[in-house]
């Protein structure tokens, strides 16, 4: 199998099915006593995803809640994804609650996302 075809139609049906997204990163610095606080580094990283609603049969009321959504996003640009991470949809905020990095044979195909809206 070629990964690296299958790689380029994924991210094109990506592309031409999903939104421009941001995925934020926090990572917490050493703390500074003369500051008395430590300084963060903040990395937002933008690319493109497809927002899909979980049906009833998956909604399980601990790992998937009610409002939650799955988010396919291309892997271009992307080194890693966590549950620390935050990702914006328009003017939507999300946390990050699952993470399912999909990538055969260590090909990056995509990650699939499990987001929910920051209250």
């Amino acid at each position: 199998m070629n990964w690296g075809e299958l790689v380029l139609e994924v991210d094109n049906v990506i592309t031409e099915m999903g939104q421009p997204i941001t995925i934020t990163s926090v990572t917490q610095g050493t703390y500074d006593p003369a500051l008395g606080k430590s300084t963060d580094t903040v990395k937002n990283i933008t690319s493109i995803g497809v927002l899909f609603d979980y049906g009833d049969q998956d909604i399980n009321g601990t790992t998937i809640m009610r409002g939650d959504k799955k988010l396919l996003v291309k892997p271009s640009g992307l080194t890693s994804v966590t549950t620390n991470d935050t990702v914006t949809i328009g003017s939507t905020k999300y946390h990050i609650v699952s993470v399912t990095q999909t990538n055969p044979a260590g090909t990056n195909l995509l990650y699939e996302l499990g987001i929910r809206g920051t209250a």
